[in-house]
């Protein structure tokens, strides 16, 4: 699978305001699907779209933005029809960003009713780091954050 940098703002918005996965990473206060733009995000360079490729088909996007110059935060939404590829893609995103980037440690926050992209964190080399607790509005309850981490010089190859 191969990794590419999107622009294509069309493609982004249809992805992350897809029915079947805004309801998993919006909270209380995100906007309505219809009325989510990525544009602002696009517009700033050190955010990153990567868009993951079985061969012409993009499968989803998956935005990096940085909390420091090394440290990165990564945010996953694979289509419905490729989610049988999201630990490939995760794997390849991950690989793409520490080759591509100065990043050295990528860090991602999942809210405690999602356990689908906790596994796919787990299983895409990542570890637990702790929890970062009342940090996720949803249904007008506060949930905490499952806060996982891979880092370039510690993980683990693909093949192990």
């Amino acid at each position: 699978m191969r990794i590419e940098r999107t622009y294509d703002r069309e493609f982004v918005n249809g992805v992350i305001s897809h029915p079947r996965i805004y309801p998993h990473i919006s909270q209380d206060f995100s906007p309505a699907p219809e009325a989510f733009d990525c544009a602002p995000m696009m517009a700033m360079p050190e955010i990153l779209f990567l868009a993951p490729m079985r061969g012409d088909e993009r499968c989803g996007v998956f935005m990096v933005h940085p909390h420091t110059a090394i440290v990165h935060e990564i945010h996953t939404c694979i289509l419905p029809q490729y989610w049988g590829h999201s630990v490939e893609a995760g794997r390849a995103v991950i690989e793409w960003i520490f080759e591509n980037t100065k990043c050295v440690k990528l860090l991602t926050l999942v809210p405690d009713h999602n356990d689908l992209a906790y596994r796919l964190a787990i299983a895409c080399g990542m570890v637990s780091q702790g929890t970062l607790t009342a940090s996720y509005l949803k249904g007008g309850k506060l949930l905490d954050q499952k806060i996982l981490a891979v880092s370039k010089t510690e993980r683990k190859s693909p093949c192990q």
